[in-house]
Formats: structure tokens, sequence, C-alpha cells
């Protein structure tokens, strides 16, 4: 991973051709070949991009494909690929303090988090396992990644240090060390104790980290299948505390990857609800004063091509007076299609407003280029034949 590294730091027609080749060819394979363990060591790169494309792979496999790729033992080596990884992570922050850094570690955890809870679900589907599982946890809690010092399940909960990485890595050491709970009960038969109750949340909280993630993870698992009696217990565990979840970023991701991936495979009579829905529970999970920690990965929302999904982050982008920011999300959704071919981005110095025609420069695939984009008004933003495809135009110079 160290010479993928290096790559993304020079810029030449190889180069390029190799990360494209990383990119668009290596990743997609392992996707469609279903190799969990070849995607998750990518979680060892420091290149965001490679990064982030193969864990969003990653893990729409591990919500998509639940019976075809969660083998215990091929779970527990995925996990010990997370543990290296986020011990590297942790020291590379540590040593640099460079907040992608932080975002990366953020990101794996996460994942890491999935892995463990489809872990405790699957023990329930195949009561064989459950000595083995449960003997691994145990082990793991007596290794954890931060002293209980620095963190407990009660600073879970301070907001203002969500962003901490000794709180990233604190969250998964208290799931471990909860992970005996989980042994008694399904995700699915807490779920219907829990159905009737007013106070979701706070029922949650009282069942421990690692109950908690169990059954997060379960109601994930059916928004996938396109649930909506899911959805709605969603929103009604989200209308506790507003974004206290300690699951909040792993939440708002997947409900992001749903949103862009899966609600284009899928036809359900009520489509529009279900995206109606979704928006409703990632307005909800914010937290407050958090909303620039998740433009990164909900800007892409705003130029889905299903126009219910554009039309509420329109509205969620202008509740949070993100909307004025359109062209430089424009700007940042070209670089990241558009990446590795492109490079060296950037508007030339124009007049005229934030709206209408402005042009760029960069290199694509090596070649100097002109890029013309159209700034896209909230009219324009809105209308359904309006794609983000359209707009977007490149010319040799």
């Amino acid at each position: 991973m160290q010479e993928i590294d290096e790559l993304g730091r020079r810029h030449s027609k190889e180069v390029t051709s190799t990360l494209k080749y990383i990119i668009r060819q290596m990743i997609p394979t392992f996707y469609r070949k279903k190799d969990v363990v070849k995607l998750a060591s990518f979680s060892m790169c420091r290149n965001p991009l490679i990064l982030g494309r193969a864990l969003d792979c990653l893990e729409l496999l591990l919500w998509d494909n639940v019976d075809k790729v969660q083998d215990f033992t091929l779970m527990n080596y995925v996990q010990d690929i997370f543990t290296v990884a986020l011990y590297d992570l942790k020291h590379d922050y540590g040593t640099s303090k460079k907040r992608e850094y932080l975002m990366m570690l953020q990101r794996v955890a996460n994942l890491y988090l999935i892995v463990v809870a489809s872990i405790f679900i699957q023990s329930h589907e195949t009561p064989d396992i459950v000595t083995k599982c449960y003997d691994y946890f145990d082990t793991r809690s007596r290794s954890p990644f931060v002293s209980t010092r620095q963190v407990d399940q009660k600073t879970i909960f301070d907001l203002e240090k969500q962003f901490d990485e000794n709180l990233c890595l604190g969250l998964l050491d208290c799931v471990y060390r909860g992970a005996g709970d989980c042994r008694h009960k399904s995700a699915q038969q807490i779920l219907g104790d829990l159905d009737k109750s007013e106070n979701l949340f706070g029922k949650m909280i009282k069942k421990g980290m690692a109950v908690h993630l169990m059954v997060v993870t379960q109601l994930m698992r059916d928004i996938f299948s396109c649930s909506e009696g899911a959805l709605n217990t969603l929103e009604k565990y989200m209308d506790g505390p507003k974004g206290k979840s300690p699951f909040v970023y792993l939440i708002l991701h997947s409900l992001t990857l749903f949103l862009a991936y899966k609600t284009q495979e899928i036809s359900h009579k009520d489509i529009n609800t279900i995206c109606k829905n979704s928006v409703l529970i990632i307005r909800k999970a914010i937290p407050n004063g958090e909303v620039k920690q998740v433009d990164n990965f909900l800007q892409r929302l705003l130029f889905n091509s299903n126009p219910t999904i554009r039309q509420e982050m329109i509205k969620l982008f202008k509740e949070t007076d993100r909307y004025g920011l359109l062209s430089t999300f424009q700007q940042k959704e070209i670089e990241q299609q558009l990446s590795p071919l492109l490079v060296n981005f950037k508007f030339q110095s124009t007049s005229g407003g934030k709206f209408g025609w402005k042009k760029a420069s960069g290199r694509f695939n090596d070649q100097d280029v002109w890029i013309f984009l159209y700034c896209m008004t909230e009219k324009d933003h809105k209308r359904n034949q309006i794609t983000f495809s359209d707009q977007m135009y490149l010319t040799l110079r």
C-alpha cells in the first residue's frame, strides 16, 4: 500500500494509468467477486480516493449480500486487517494531525463496527459458532485501542469531542467489552420487545453499547432490503436527542450509500416515500453544528439522478445554510468522478455572479484542458431533465 500512497503524490501518464486501473478496474472487480478481504486490505492505503472507493464497495457488500460474504472466519480476518489499519492511522494522525487521517480513521472504525455487529447477528443465526465468537471478543477486549482513563461509555456521548480519534476507537472498545450482552437475545427479538416503546433511543442506551450497535445494524440491513417498517423504527430512534446516537456517523454514511446506489437498482411502488423518509432520518441524524463534517459524503446526493432525492437534499442543504456552496460541491464532484484522470483543477478568475457558465483549467489524462462548468440555479437543479453529467464539458486546448 505504501507504493500506492507514493503514486498519489506524483503526476505522470504512467502514474495516472496505474491509479486509473486500481480505481476503475481492480476495486470494481473485487466488488463483483465479493472479495471482502482484498477490499478490506485497502484500509491500509492513505490515498483518500482509493480508500473511499474500496470501503464504499466493502460496505455495500456487507449490507447487501449478507448471506454470501459474512463467514465467521472471513469476518475475523477482516477485523484483524482493520485492527492494524486503525493502529497505523492513529499513529499517523498523532504525528501529523492531518485531518484527512482522522476522517480515514473514522471511516475504517465505522466499517469495523458493522463487521463486529454482523458477527453478533450471525451468532444467533448459526448457533454452532457462538462459543468461537465470544471467545474471540473476550480476547480482543483485553487489548483495547485506548485506555478506559481516556474514554468510557459516558464520554462517548460528549459531542464536543465526537471527532476525537480516542472516541472513535473507544467506541469499539466499549462494544467489545459489552459483547457478552449480545448472547441472550437476537436483534429481531429485541426490536420486537421495543417496538411499542415511546422512548426507543432511551431504551437502547440502557441496553449497553454492544446490543445498541447490533440493533442499529439490523435496522440498516432491513433498510437495504427496502423495509419501510425498519425506516419508521429508525426514524423513531432518531427522535431522541438530536445527533446523540453513538452510531450517528455510521447511520449517516450507510443511508447515503443506500440512497446513492441501492435505490437505483430497486423497483418499489413506494420508492419516493422511501427516499423522502431516508432523507428525513439524515436530517434528524446530523449533529448540531456538525453539518460541515458530513458534506464530503452527502454532497453526492445533491446530484443524484432521482429527482426526489435531489429535491429533498436541496431542502436539507438550504436548511443548514450550505446550499450557497453548490458550485463548490459541483467542482468537488467533478474531481471525484474524474479522478485520477483530472488533476490541477482550478477555476479561472471570472465575473458574472454565482450562476451560469464558468471556466476552469486542469490536466486530463496528462493533457492540458479547459473545463466549462455550468453552475446551476436552484430552478435548474430541481428540473427533472437536468442531470449532473449534462452540465460538464471538457475541451482540449
